[in-house]
């Protein structure tokens, strides 16, 4: 039975009675046909709707929770903002479907066919791809299903699996996927940038030439995954090739918790103006190293050695400094704006249980003219010090240890917590 555009709730119910007669063989029974209809606002909860011919439909804001639509035809459908919280789509046909927004917890989509519609030979045509932004896909089940080339930007699916899914090319950017599992899936060239993988676990995941720039990748499990090519740096492309290969081994041994890779030593490396923005360098080595003018944004510098480094002029807004060493640096003019300098938690791997925090230490250090505005400095150390003419607008120098330190023409009413110093 087909629907005409604007059915009314009789109608449907008696096509919905047809679809369950032939669901179940019966005589006279009727497969459901929406397609191209529009059905926003539909109150379709806890349907049998396997099998249904559902292309081309609109569900926006639809009531589809608990819904049963395995193996139904979902080409171009459209479920915007629609509730499907606990459905099961397993094996449904859902090329070029757009479920922006939408509530996908605990949903099913085992098998499912979510890749861009198919090319117009001869039109230059790309096809559509699934639409899947902003959408929470938290505790859902996603097995073997074709997610190729998906937008999944803002996704957040805590704790779902996606074990054996192909996700090349897929854009997850600002995803979190916190305790999420990817077991043996397919993220090659995949747009994974600020994504949080914090304790999700990514055993045998191809990563090969992903964006991982800026990621969050604490307590991931990334054994046997493969990392070839990954950009982890913003300008990787045009840094000389001993800084990439540097780079790539560094992630590598940090991804995979020293079994691969290497740590990264620039110690009295010549590194002026170089932009490694986004990229994870946590406990690198920078002793003696000139970043004068580098690019540093949104860097994780965590436990990295930066004594006797220049960063005069250098961009570490939003950087993660957490536990770093940045003692008898000089890092004047420096912008530190909304950077992390609080001290580093060190969680005992065999009790689970918080061992000790790391502060930074910003000990004995020129940082002139440097802006910290919005910054966090809990608990670090700055005795002897030059912090001149800062900018410390929102600042937090909460249980700051600032022993001779000289914050001259500094404005420090403007900080959220000024330094206790003398």
């Amino acid at each position: 039975m087909t629907i005409e555009p604007d059915t009314d709730d009789a109608q449907l119910r008696s096509a919905l009675k047809l679809h369950l007669s032939y669901l179940n063989e019966e005589a006279g029974g009727v497969r459901l046909d929406l397609r191209e209809s529009r059905q926003s606002g539909a109150v379709l909860r806890n349907q049998d709707l396997r099998r249904a011919m559902l292309s081309g439909c609109n569900f926006d804001r639809g009531h589809l929770s608990g819904s049963n639509l395995s193996q139904a035809h979902l080409v171009g459908a459209s479920f915007r903002s629609a509730d499907l919280v606990g459905a099961n789509l397993s094996a449904a046909i859902c090329r070029g479907a757009d479920f922006e927004e939408a509530r996908l917890n605990g949903i099913d989509l085992t098998g499912a066919d979510l890749s861009p519609t198919r090319k117009k030979a001869g039109s230059g045509d790309e096809g559509e791809v699934v639409n899947l932004n902003r959408v929470d896909l938290s505790d859902a089940t996603i097995v073997r299903t074709n997610m190729a080339g998906a937008s999944l930007v803002g996704v957040t699916a805590e704790r779902a699996s996606f074990d054996g899914v192909k996700l090349p090319g897929a854009d997850m950017s600002g995803a979190n996927l916190s305790g999420s599992y990817f077991r043996a899936t397919d993220l090659r060239g995949a747009k994974l940038r600020e994504v949080n993988f914090y304790g999700a676990v990514l055993t045998n995941t191809d990563l090969s030439g992903a964006d991982l720039r800026a990621c969050q990748l604490d307590g991931a499990d990334l054994s046997g995954a493969k990392l070839e090519n990954c950009i982890v740096a913003e300008d990787m492309g045009n840094l000389p090739e001993y800084i990439r290969t540097k780079i790539s081994l560094h992630f590598q041994w940090i991804a995979t918790g020293g079994t691969a890779g290497s740590r990264a030593d620039f110690s009295n490396a010549d590194l002026s103006g170089i932009n490694l923005s986004g990229a994870d360098l946590s406990a690198a080595i920078f002793k003696g190293t000139n970043l004068k003018n580098a690019k540093l944004a949104q860097c994780s510098f965590r436990f990295c050695h930066f004594q006797g480094c220049n960063l005069d002029s250098a961009d570490l807004r939003r950087a993660d400094l957490r536990g770093a060493k940045l003692n008898q640096v000089s890092a004047e003019a420096a912008n530190f704006e909304r950077a992390n300098l609080q001290p580093m938690r060190v969680i005992d791997p065999q009790t689970g249980k918080l061992a000790r925090e790391l502060a930074s230490d910003l000990s004995e250090s020129q940082f002139c003219n440097a802006s910290f505005n919005a910054a966090n400095l809990r608990d670090a150390k700055l005795s002897n010090s030059v912090f001149t003419d800062i900018g410390c607008e929102g600042t937090d120098f909460s249980g700051c240890v600032a022993k001779r330190a000289d914050f001259f023409g500094a404005n420090l009413a403007e900080a959220l917590i000024p330094p206790r110093y003398e």
